[in-house]
């Protein structure tokens, strides 16, 4: 299946994080190719001040909140998690395509596939640095949610130089929190004139053709550029987005299996502090 066709069965995606979340905590970090890159091509530090924000961890090893019991390997609130309503391993989408949790039964619900996680319906968890397995499990900002679990991101995603990167045949998606002090200044070649704030990430290829898209939790605006070389230099673009229709830009990479690539993901307007998911789709 190409991966154009793969971004359109959206919906099924959401199923399999739902499934995720009912404790697939087996994520690797990986290496995504080798654990550093060199180069800092177009990008310069932002020196937006602050540095790491390392999250606020909530995991049955660092302790269940009240409210919350050990399900599957993640804290769950049985009264609203889809994927325990009532009970570790009851979910919900398992008796009805329309049924959510609420106060601890399996009923119609806007909040389907997903949990009550404060305010938000949350239906990805296996990606989500906010929500990563367990409702306020929030990743550390150098990190990313990668199947229910916050993974070491190899680098801190500042510069093309030190991206995030994992790897992509364990996980296709992961979430990330775009952190200013951890952004660089880069031009794109589509979309606004001048520089934007920006995170980096790494992948290696294993196909021809690797859709790669980014998609917000929040209201934010996102654009990416995808590069064949760790110089992330205007020469070494291989595409660019800016999706002027939507917030979730997306692009389809011809790649080399094998080979490693760098994508730029650039802000436009402020951070709205909610997590977003990348997505190397192959």
């Amino acid at each position: 299946m190409s991966p154009r066709a793969r971004f359109a069965s959206h919906a099924l995606f959401a199923l399999s994080i739902a499934c995720a979340a009912c404790g697939d905590d087996g994520a690797s970090s990986g290496s995504g190719g080798s654990s550093s890159s060199s180069g800092t091509g177009a990008s310069s530090p932002s020196g937006a001040g602050g540095g790491v924000d390392q999250g606020s961890p909530h995991t049955p090893a660092t302790g269940c909140r009240p409210g919350f019991v050990e399900c599957g390997g993640i804290c769950a609130d049985q009264s609203n998690d889809g994927s325990h309503c009532g009970g570790c391993g009851n979910a919900c989408f398992d008796q009805g395509a329309e049924l959510g949790c609420v106060g601890g039964e399996c009923v119609p619900s806007d909040c389907n596939y997903g949990a009550i996680c404060g305010d938000d319906c949350v239906t990805n968890r296996s990606s989500n640095a906010d929500h990563c397995g367990s409702c306020f499990d929030q990743c550390a900002s150098d990190a990313l949610c990668a199947g229910g679990s916050c993974v070491d991101g190899g680098g801190d995603g500042s510069s093309c130089a030190s991206p995030l990167f994992w790897n992509v045949d364990d996980d296709e998606s992961v979430g990330f929190r775009f952190t200013p002090a951890l952004t660089s200044q880069h031009v794109y070649s589509c979309g606004p004139l001048g520089a934007l704030p920006t995170r980096w990430f790494r992948f290696t290829a294993n196909d021809t053709e690797t859709g790669v898209e980014v998609r917000a939790d929040g209201a934010d605006d996102f654009i990416i550029e995808g590069f064949d070389a760790a110089t992330c230099a205007p020469a070494a673009s291989i595409g660019c987005n800016d999706d002027d229709s939507g917030t979730n830009p997306q692009l389809t990479l011809v790649t080399t299996p094998g080979a490693t690539y760098f994508v730029a993901v650039g802000l436009k307007g402020s951070w709205s502090g909610r997590s977003a998911t990348f997505r190397a789709d192959h």
